[in-house]
């Protein structure tokens, strides 16, 4: 009985150095984007072109983060070397005017005699703007723009196809149905276009139809 329990024991002692032996430094890294979400917005904010962009990681080997401040650390941008230097866990960039895809490779030359890698890539997106609501009340929320907050956003209302005036907030538009008698059926669509006050370039357009009878 004791050959048995002793040779479990030494089975599961190999085993287990077999294992963290197998186990070496990875790179975590996560990254962030500077554009505008609603505040209701629960997933990943994505950058747009011109968007401020940070990047930041950290190396963990044995359970623990390694102390990189005397090891270079080289940051490439779409396979071009773009910041270097020692203990630089932190790069920001502007995504490109022309981007649609951008690349980041975070690169470790030289860490316990081993070169490590680690590959980003990052979605870049228009700007968007979708359209919620029930008739007579809508509302616009602008995403993905290089904005601070929504007021730097202007919005063009069309109910069926006509330019309207809202009321309220800007992103937010009331539809007038004084006009219609009693018992009317109204089939139409609510168009909003959202403009950056900032850049020319920055806009979304959406459409919603409708059904309404008063």
């Amino acid at each position: 009985m004791s050959g048995k329990i002793t040779a479990t024991i030494l089975a599961s002692f190999f085993l287990a150095n077999f294992t963290l032996a197998q186990t070496g430094p990875e790179i975590w890294a996560t990254w962030r984007a500077d554009s505008f979400v609603p505040p209701f917005y629960q997933g990943k904010q994505l950058p747009t072109r011109n968007t401020n962009v940070e990047v930041r990681f950290e190396l963990v080997d044995g359970s623990r983060a390694a102390n990189l401040s005397q090891t270079e650390i080289r940051w490439y941008l779409n396979e071009k070397l773009a910041q270097k230097g020692n203990g630089l866990k932190t790069f920001s960039y502007q995504v490109g005017r022309n981007s649609t895809r951008d690349l980041i490779r975070i690169n470790i030359p030289n860490y316990a005699g081993g070169e490590l890698n680690q590959f980003l890539d990052l979605p870049i997106r228009a700007p968007e703007v979708v359209l919620t609501g029930i008739f007579p009340t809508f509302l616009a929320s602008p995403y993905f723009f290089n904005i601070k907050n929504i007021n730097e956003v202007s919005f063009e209302w069309l109910i069926g196809g006509i330019s309207s005036k809202n009321t309220g907030e800007g992103y937010i538009i009331v539809v007038d149905d004084s006009n219609l008698p009693t018992g009317s059926t109204w089939n139409g669509a609510v168009t909003v276009n959202a403009k950056s006050r900032l850049s020319i370039l920055e806009q979304a357009s959406a459409l919603l139809n409708f059904s309404y009878i008063k």
